[in-house]
Formats: structure tokens, sequence, C-alpha cells
């Protein structure tokens, strides 16, 4: 049997279909793997729609002139309506890495109603001078407070999540007693402009690893690059599970009338509930991992 089939490049060529459907333009890399990191950092850097509970910091205190703009967002949210409008100004850049992202799990949430209506960043909420910092998993919003923006280094805000969730950090705490070296804010931002990854500790001793995951010693989240690695070791898995394994189809495969002295051409393909191999000539698919990664869709 000629089995003609390369999912890797069909993976790739998913990630860059799924970057032009998110509104990106795709830079010509000649590195698949380059790609697959732009992919996954797009998602990780945006919020899914999708429901989830409000949970507000008993330190939230939002000036007057932002109220109705929170109470938009928080609506929002509670709808599961698209949250990613109202994010960094610099998420039109797909390049582009979020240093609290990566390195605290913390987004920062525009607090305006209306929307750019011209230039790159048509379709987002307008710009406010302060907005709400906000930890968001696949079911809770939790707001942490609102300051000025462009501040971006204040361990007061690890207190704040600590002091009110510390279950929703549970995982990311570190059994170990003490720390050598305990980071002020000046501290903080200098590691992160040297891309050096440190453990936290609140005023109550507690020590925690990054919320964020951490980062690469490119800037990239150390996640982004471990789901891109993982992923793609995945998917080469699955081919080479394909080419030793076609006695488990190819019977089904000759019902419909496919001749094994012919080419068998095959594809990856996705959607909602997984990951396929597929043969179109034969309308025949092998379901191979039964996840699909999170879309912004």
């Amino acid at each position: 049997m000629n089995l003609q089939l390369d999912l890797h490049s069909d993976w790739i060529d998913f990630h860059r279909s799924e970057l032009t459907r998110m509104g990106y333009a795709v830079p010509t890399v000649s590195d698949p793997h380059k790609l697959s990191v732009l992919y996954f950092n797009a998602l990780f850097r945006l919020v899914r729609p999708k429901p989830r509970k409000i949970w507000k910091s008993r330190e939230l205190q939002c000036p007057s002139e932002f109220t109705s703009g929170l109470k938009y967002l928080e609506q929002k949210v509670i709808q599961g309506d698209d949250l990613n409008p109202h994010l960094s100004r610099k998420i039109v850049k797909l390049d582009y890495n979020d240093a609290l992202l990566n390195d605290w799990g913390i987004y920062h949430f525009h607090l305006e109603s209306k929307f750019i209506t011209t230039g790159k960043t048509k379709g987002l909420i307008k710009g406010t001078k302060t907005v709400l910092l906000a930890r968001v998993t696949e079911t809770d919003f939790y707001e942490i407070c609102t300051v000025h923006h462009k501040t971006w280094a204040d361990l007061d805000w690890i207190e704040i999540i600590h002091g009110n969730w510390p279950e929703s950090v549970e995982k990311w705490k570190l059994r170990v007693k003490s720390l050598s070296f305990v980071r002020d804010n000046s501290a903080v931002v200098k590691s992160r402009e040297a891309q050096i990854n440190s453990p936290i500790q609140t005023k109550d001793g507690t020590i925690y690893h990054q919320f964020g995951g951490g980062y690469a010693m490119d800037g990239t989240s150390f996640m982004v690059v471990f789901q891109a690695k993982r992923h793609i070791k995945m998917i080469k898995q699955y081919e080479k599970w394909v080419r030793n394994n076609t006695a488990v189809f190819i019977n089904d495969l000759k019902q419909r009338g496919y001749d094994e002295a012919k080419p068998l051409k095959g594809k990856f393909t996705v959607d909602e509930k997984g990951w396929y191999a597929y043969f179109p000539e034969w309308a025949y698919r092998i379901k191979l991992f039964a996840y699909s990664i999170p879309t912004t869709t």
C-alpha cells in the first residue's frame, strides 16, 4: 500500500488557517515549530468565550467614571460573550508576549462599552487609563483590582489573590520553607526584562510558582512552548500509528471500493470532538484523539 500521509504538515497548515481566521496576518516562517508557538501563544493570550462565575476581591474599588464599563464587562462574563475586545491593544500583534500574563496569569481589561471603528485596533473596546486586573479560568473570573494602565508589577496583587482565593492557586504552591531572595516590585520588573523565572513569596511566607507558568528565554510563555512541543510530538506519533496499523482500517476502505494497488491519500482534520486521519476520496476517517484544542469561537 502506498500511503500518502503527512499529518504534521497538515497540522501546521491548520494553525496557519486558524490564525488567518482569527484575523492575524500570518508570517512566512521556515521553522514550522515557530508557527505552532505563534498559534498557541494567540490562544493563550485570548479568553475563550463561555459563561463564568464572577468573584470580587475585598480590595476591589472601581472609580465612578468606570463603573458602567465594569458592569458592561461583567454582563459579558456572565453571559459568556466575547471578552477579547477588552484586552490589551497589543492583542492584534501576533508575536506579542504579555509579561504580566506569562508571569502571574493576570489579564487586564479596558472598562469601556464603545468600540474602535477604524485602524489596526478596529473592533476593540476603546482604551481606558484605568483597567481591571483579573485571573480567568474556564469557569471563573476573579476580579483583583483596578489599576492605572501600564502599572504591571505590584506584589500587592499577589497578596490579594492569596488572601481572597487561595484555593484557586493551590496547585501553584511550592512546598519549601523560605526563599534566599524575596523579590520586591523592582526586582519583578528586572526579572521579566531578563526572562528570569522566580517564585513568589507572600507576606505570610507562602511561596508560589508563577501563576502564569513562567516564560522561555525569548519571553514566550513556557506553557505555550510546552503545548506546541507536546502537540507536535503527539501528531507525529499518531501518524506513525496510522502507518503501522493499516490492518485496522484497510477492510473498511476495501468495502468502500479502495484498491490496494492505488495510492491512499490521507490528511489531518479536526472538529469539536477530536482529531482524525481522513481519507477524503473514500469519505472515511479514523479518530486519533478524543479532544480538540480550544479555539476562540
